[in-house]
């Protein structure tokens, strides 16, 4: 009975450890259609995101460096660093969580580095577009 119930508790904490993995950090996606969709995101392609999205890429999907993107992570997240505000609302606007966490920091906690790193009033935009959408601190 002892063996059962231990068995049971580590299948349950594995299986809510992959859920929050997948519901925090998105789901990793190394295909050339992801990596478009990074890329498009980060050079506020809105074209390209579209393409991208249309082939297969997931909105919340995130790609590791290796893959051919030089921006390992999602797209918001590349699209936030690089205060492509265009490509930030497309993204929010088809369905983008704010609610993930990228390496340590929340995407609003992102944003406001970004903002008060460069002091733009693109940067300072993004910030109210994360907030409005709901996105918040740890």
């Amino acid at each position: 009975m002892k063996k059962t119930l231990i068995v049971i508790t580590i299948v349950i904490g594995v299986s809510f450890a992959l859920v929050a993995r997948s519901y925090f950090f998105g789901e990793q996606k190394d295909n050339p259609e992801q990596h478009e969709f990074v890329d498009a995101a980060a050079a506020g392609d809105i074209e390209g995101l579209g393409i991208a999205l249309d082939r297969g890429a997931t909105v919340d999907g995130f790609t590791s460096s290796e893959g051919g993107s030089y921006f390992g992570g999602p797209a918001l997240v590349a699209a936030i660093q690089n205060q492509e505000v265009e490509a930030v609302k497309w993204l929010l606007d088809h369905g983008a969580s704010v609610h993930r966490i990228y390496a340590t920091e929340t995407l609003l906690e992102i944003a406001e580095t970004v903002s008060a790193e460069t002091r733009t009033d693109v940067a300072a935009r993004i910030v109210k577009l994360i907030r409005d959408d709901g996105g918040n601190k740890l």
